[in-house]
C-alpha cells in the first residue's frame, strides 16, 4: 500500500494534481480545436440554398439573361415565370447589378417586403413621394415620377418586382389599367416575377381578364444548364461519390444542388447527409405539391407508375428535364412516399 501513501502525500498529490490539470487542459484544447475546425467547414461552406446567389458566385442562365436583355432593348415588359426556390430572385438581382452598371435606371423590390403592402406604400417605395390609397392619385404620382427619370436617364425606368402575386392580389384592378398605359406608352419597364401566370392569378382574385394581356412578355425559370450544375459542384470540392450523389439526387435544379451541397460538406457520413437532405427537401417539396395544378400533380403521379409525364409547365419551370425525366431522385422518391 505504499504507493498510495506516495498518492496522497503532499509530493504525490501535487504530482496528480498536476497531471489532471494537464490532461483537462489537452480535453479542453481538443474540444477548443475541433470547434474551430467545424466553424472553418461552416464559414467555407459556399452553399447557401436560402439566400439569393448574385455574381461572382451565379452560374449559368446566360440564355435566359440574353433574352431578358433583348426584351429590354425593345422596352418590352416582362413576366417571369418559376416555381418557389428555383433561382428567380437570384436572376433579377443579378441582372439588377448588371443594368446598374450600364447606367439604366432600375429598382428592385419585392411584393411582400415590410413598407409595400399598400398601394401607397408600394407607390413610395418606387417613386420615393408621397403615395396615396386612391388607385388614380396612386397612377398618377407613378407615372409623373416615371416622366421624370425617363428625360434625367435617356431611359424609361426599369421596376423588377419579386414576389408580384402579392401586389396582384391586394391592389384595385383600376390602378392595373393604369399600369397597362404605362406599359402600352413605354414609361415604366415592368418586370414581375411570379410563380403562377399574370392573368391566372388577377382572374382567380379580380374575376376578369387581365389587363396585361398581351403586353408582357413571358420568361420561365427552369433548371439550370449542365454546365451551371457542375460548376455548383465544384464548390464543395466533389469529386466521386459525393459528385455522383449531387447529380443523381438533385439534378440540375439549383436550390437541391446548394442543400445536398451543403449538408454533404457539413456530414462525413454521406448516409446522414442524404437523411438530412431529405426531410429538409420534403418541406419544399410538400409545399411545392400543394400549389401545382391538378393536371400537373397527375402527369408527375403517372410518371412514379412508368408512364410519361409529358406537361410543359414542368419542364419550362424545373420539375422535368428536355426529355420528361424528373428532375432528381429527391423528387422521384418523395413521390414515392406521398
Amino acid at each position: 500500500m505504499k504507493w498510495l501513501w506516495n498518492l496522497f502525500s503532499d509530493t504525490g498529490f501535487n504530482t496528480l494534481t498536476t497531471w489532471i490539470n494537464t490532461l483537462v487542459g489537452v480535453g479542453v484544447l481538443v474540444f477548443i480545436q475541433k470547434l474551430r475546425n467545424t466553424w472553418k467547414k461552416w464559414e467555407k461552406n459556399l452553399y447557401t440554398p436560402w439566400t439569393p446567389v448574385t455574381p461572382p458566385n451565379f452560374v449559368g442562365r446566360k440564355k435566359l439573361l440574353k433574352q431578358l436583355e433583348e426584351s429590354l432593348e425593345k422596352y418590352e415588359s416582362i413576366s417571369l415565370i418559376g416555381y418557389r426556390r428555383v433561382g428567380k430572385t437570384s436572376v433579377l438581382e443579378t441582372w439588377e447589378k448588371k443594368l446598374k452598371e450600364q447606367g439604366k435606371p432600375v429598382i428592385l423590390m419585392s411584393g411582400q417586403e415590410e413598407g409595400s403592402g399598400t398601394l401607397s406604400a408600394f407607390v413610395s417605395k418606387i417613386s420615393g413621394k408621397v403615395g396615396s390609397e386612391n388607385p388614380e392619385e396612386a397612377a398618377d404620382t407613378l407615372s409623373n415620377w416615371a416622366n421624370e427619370v425617363k428625360i434625367k436617364a435617356n431611359f424609361p425606368p426599369i421596376v423588377m418586382v419579386d414576389d408580384a402575386e402579392h401586389i396582384i392580389r391586394n391592389f384595385p384592378p383600376r390602378f392595373f389599367e393604369r399600369l397597362r398605359g404605362m406599359m402600352k406608352d413605354r414609361r415604366v419597364i415592368w418586370i414581375f416575377s411570379l410563380r403562377e401566370y399574370i392573368d391566372l392569378i388577377y382572374k382567380k382574385v379580380h374575376n376578369n381578364t387581365s389587363p396585361f394581356d398581351n403586353l408582357l412578355h413571358i420568361q420561365h425559370v427552369g433548371l439550370l444548364e449542365t454546365e451551371a450544375a457542375e460548376e455548383i459542384i465544384k464548390w464543395g470540392g466533389f469529386k466521386g461519390e459525393k459528385a455522383k450523389l449531387m447529380r443523381v439526387w438533385a439534378g440540375r435544379h439549383p436550390f437541391y444542388l446548394q442543400l445536398l451541397g451543403r449538408y454533404l460538406l457539413n456530414e462525413r457520413n454521406h448516409r446522414v447527409a442524404l437523411d438530412g437532405f431529405q426531410t429538409e427537401s420534403a418541406k419544399h417539396l410538400r409545399e411545392l405539391w400543394d400549389n401545382l395544378g391538378a393536371k400537373e400533380q397527375e402527369a408527375l403521379k403517372q410518371h412514379v407508375q412508368g408512364k410519361t409525364a409529358d406537361r410543359p409547365a414542368l419542364r419550362t419551370r424545373g420539375l422535368l428535364t428536355e426529355d420528361n425525366k424528373i428532375f432528381g431522385k429527391v423528387l422521384e422518391e418523395w413521390l414515392k412516399e406521398n
